[in-house]
């Protein structure tokens, strides 16, 4: 008796996480993107780039070993195709496993490369993709980080 109460506890409590994650995924779809940043950081220096749907702000702050450290920040405003073109490239990203994609290269070990990392806000929270070396995101990133450095470079 005991036993098959088990199995029927084990299956219904399988059922209830099976619903749940599905129910999670389709959560994820239907958040609005409030603003997406890229970070990179290295030796000495910090670099942040957010983008929302009105602007672009670029702060930059370098220690180059003095008693203050050395920051810059500039604001621009954006057309809405930006906008609208990173809310595309955003919603082509399983972001079910955003959190999760592995970075091709790790020159960011040994000061190769800034250490870079991108983060969806959304109104409900942020996801934080895993670290990569600046200039080579991973593949299932890549379309965005480019998309969103040639903005920043214009």
């Amino acid at each position: 008796m005991l036993r098959k109460f088990l199995i029927k506890f084990i299956i219904i409590v399988g059922f209830v996480m099976s619903m749940n994650a599905c129910s999670s995924s389709k959560e994820l779809k239907n958040r609005k993107l409030n603003s997406v940043e890229i970070e990179m950081t290295g030796r000495g220096s910090r670099q942040s780039v957010k983008l929302n749907e009105n602007y672009i702000i670029v702060n930059y702050t370098d220690n180059d070993n003095s008693s203050t450290d050395q920051e810059t920040f500039e604001e621009k405003g954006i057309q809405k195709p930006v906008w609208k073109e990173v809310n595309k490239l955003v919603s082509e990203i399983d972001l079910n496993n955003f959190e999760n994609f592995t970075a091709p290269t790790q020159d960011r070990f040994f000061d190769g490369a800034r250490t870079t990392t991108i983060i969806l806000r959304f109104a409900d929270g942020e996801l934080n993709s895993q670290a990569f070396d600046e200039g080579k995101p991973p593949a299932e990133l890549s379309k965005l980080y480019n998309y969103l450095v040639s903005e920043v470079n214009q």
